[in-house]
């Protein structure tokens, strides 16, 4: 699913979820400025911690990166739902 309401502060960009293992995800495809701005590096992490503390692995990758490279992406997704 896309554009994911997770709290009243935040939307995932998506959520992935395997019916077989019943694991689900967040993934998250920002562009640069969550990978340089420290202040939103540490909102970052502390929802990645937040959704970690409940049971749910966020992945997050650089915008470039995902359309640049979209079966790697999709792998490293599928290998965190097995």
């Amino acid at each position: 699913m896309r554009q994911v309401k997770i709290d009243k502060y935040y939307k995932a960009d998506f959520v992935c979820f395997n019916n077989q293992s019943n694991k689900l995800c967040v993934v998250e495809v920002d562009g640069q400025q969550h990978f340089n701005d420290q202040d939103q590096i540490d909102r970052d992490n502390l929802r990645m911690n937040q959704l970690a503390s409940i049971g749910v692995p966020t992945i997050r990758f650089l915008n470039q990166y995902a359309k640049n490279n979209p079966m790697i992406c999709v792998n490293l997704i599928k290998d965190l739902l097995k």
